[in-house]
């Protein structure tokens, strides 16, 4: 829910994500995958993650393992689209430059919506540390929906659906205090 636990949430999410980022360095690819908008909308949420295993096994077989980090956000018609950070070094070194065009257009033209998602994609290699920070920066502040329009926020979404997904083993585990528990009250 909207409110001061969900910039908490954020905040938390965000220091696990950029801790995984420092760890694994500057070669990151950045993707954003949409959906058909002649499917329903209940099934695009429910699409998510069978798509991204089917694009992920043929990310895989074309340029070995990766590691991975996915927001999903939803546009103003309460369509998903899915933000991902994709850390491997051969389709970044693919990517590099004007390479993500022809990456695009010879294999990610194809395989993206093979895979479910709609034909609508961008994909591209962050250019330095600095992007990659920059790219959070407005990450935190989607999560937290402080920079971001509301409608942004995946409210069409099921009932405890998952907004960020990463590599099995790349986020750590969210910090819980055994000893703290209660709300969040404003005065």
């Amino acid at each position: 829910h909207d409110g001061d636990c969900a910039r908490f949430k954020g905040a938390q999410d965000f220091a696990r994500i950029s801790k995984a980022i420092k760890k694994l360095g500057d070669k990151w690819v950045y993707m954003v995958l949409t959906f058909d908008r002649s499917k329903s909308l209940a099934k695009s949420y429910k699409k998510i993650v069978d798509c991204w295993a089917k694009l992920r096994k043929r990310i895989t077989r074309e340029w070995g393992k990766f590691k991975y980090v996915a927001l999903i956000e939803q546009h103003g018609d309460g369509f998903p689209h899915v933000n991902i950070l994709i850390h491997n070094e051969a389709l970044f070194g693919a990517s590099k430059g004007d390479g993500f065009r022809k990456v695009r257009e010879e294999w990610f033209n194809k395989n993206v919506p093979d895979c479910g998602f709609g034909w609508k994609y961008w994909i591209e290699e962050m250019r330095s540390g600095k992007a990659i920070s920059g790219y959070f920066v407005k990450l935190i502040g989607q999560m937290s929906a402080e920079f971001t329009k509301p409608s942004q926020i995946p409210k069409s979404a099921p009932k405890n659906f998952r907004r960020l997904r990463a590599s099995k083993g790349l986020l750590e585990k969210v910090f819980k205090n055994e000893d703290l528990t209660g709300e969040i009250i404003q005065l």
